[in-house]
């Protein structure tokens, strides 16, 4: 919201969009952080005993968070204000330094003309009650449409589900566990540069196409982690049982031997009725490494395909639209309320994956995500509009506009 007030229309689509970036900046560094402290906790360092590595090792990945949030911390106390909100204050010299500031621009009186416009019928004193209920007049309908529908999509195909769950869900593939945390790490890069591919299109090709075919790619890539789980098949074989005997107490699999599983919740219930709930937790990773006959390239290119697709459309693009369409008198009430929602349809996802991966398999988890990624593409192929280079009054007014229809394709073709 703050960016999109004070950032010029031409720029407003990279500026905004570096909140994304920064997302991803911090979950990759922090997946370096926390597979470089848990290759740490394993290497018999004796700073590893004495500081409690070994035994806090959780402990230590979530206290380094603490250094960069200080950070954060000091840097805000140095931003101005908002323009649009000083005007708001009746503080209009003040606003036209700031202006002047980050715009650089000779447009300077009739910027502030167009902001005090849009607020001349609102009231500055209103209460939060009052703006939250503005949210349901039919002036800003469609904009509330839009923004809904945007805010479920963006998280319900299961991005930060499978951003978290990164490992758990490479784990399946039969790779390994440490194998599993360095493909969470390669995952954590891709978001980084895909993410600045978005801010590097954004305002040239648009908002709109950027959304619409990123999406349309993230479901193909969904549909593709499906099929690849789908098809594979989980088998013991006597020599996988001597080798497993071996490395791990694993117990009497004998009766597990050379049956075919045709889905990893088959095979894992299996495992759980001879191991025991704990031990086959315990041991699910090396024996799916050694059972599992899987295309682990169509799923892992899947993954990523997915990943880069979000992190060029619709993951950095929500938050540039929600900087964009709210009308400024109920911007601060709006965006803070969207970004609850999306929060919470991504904490409903993730906290539903781990019950999801034990009860329907991977392979249903993907084809979940992928029916909502295309059911998503078809509600904003109709009535998401384009909103390039355009100031946030003039898509103020242009939204405002009862009939919805007319204004979405008045947007699109004036793009």
């Amino acid at each position: 919201m703050y960016i999109g007030e004070i950032a010029p229309s031409h720029l407003r689509g990279k500026l905004v969009s570096i909140i994304q970036i920064n997302i991803v900046v911090g979950l990759s560094i922090a997946y370096f952080v926390n597979y470089g402290i848990l290759s740490f906790s394993e290497s018999g360092h004796p700073l590893v005993t004495s500081l409690g590595i070994d035994t806090h090792t959780w402990r230590w990945m979530l206290a380094v968070e603490i250094i960069p949030a200080i950070i954060w911390f000091l840097l805000l106390l140095n931003i101005p204000q908002s323009p649009r909100w000083l005007i708001m204050k009746r503080k209009e010299a003040k606003a036209k330094e700031i202006i002047n500031q980050f715009n650089n621009t000779t447009h300077c009186d009739d910027e502030i003309a167009q902001i005090q416009a849009s607020l001349k019928d609102h009231d500055e004193k209103a209460s939060f009650i009052e703006l939250f209920k503005s949210l349901f007049d039919t002036k800003v309908r469609s904009v509330m449409i839009i923004a809904l529908t945007i805010g479920i999509v963006q998280q319900i195909t299961g991005i930060n589900a499978i951003m978290f769950y990164a490992p758990t869900v490479f784990e399946q593939l039969g790779i390994g566990t440490d194998a599993a945390f360095f493909q969470a790490v390669v995952v954590g890069l891709v978001s980084i540069v895909f993410t600045i591919v978005a801010i590097l299109l954004i305002d040239k090709l648009g908002r709109r196409p950027l959304v619409i075919w990123g999406l349309a790619t993230a479901t193909v890539s969904l549909f593709a982690c499906f099929w690849g789980f789908h098809s594979a098949t989980y088998t013991l074989t006597d020599q996988a049982l001597i080798a497993l005997a071996a490395e791990i107490n694993i117990g009497d699999l004998s009766s597990m031997a050379n049956v075919v599983y045709q889905s990893d919740v088959e095979f894992k219930d299996a495992l759980i009725q001879i191991m025991g709930e704990a031990d086959a937790k315990l041991y699910e990773s090396q024996i799916l490494q050694s059972a599992a006959s899987i295309n682990a390239n169509l799923i892992i290119g899947g993954i990523i395909g997915f990943i880069a697709a979000f992190h060029f459309s619709i993951g950095p693009i929500m938050w540039v639209l929600f900087s964009e369409i709210f009308p400024t008198h109920i911007r601060g009430v709006a965006i803070p309320v969207f970004a609850f929602i999306t929060s919470f349809v991504s904490y409903l996802v993730q906290q539903f994956f781990p019950w999801q991966l034990s009860v329907f398999g991977a392979d249903e988890i993907f084809l979940f995500y992928a029916i909502c990624g295309a059911i998503g593409f078809v509600l904003l192929y109709k009535i998401m509009p384009e909103t390039k280079n355009k100031t946030i009054e003039e898509i103020e007014m242009l939204l405002a506009r009862e009939s919805e229809p007319e204004n979405v394709t008045l947007l699109k073709r004036e793009a």
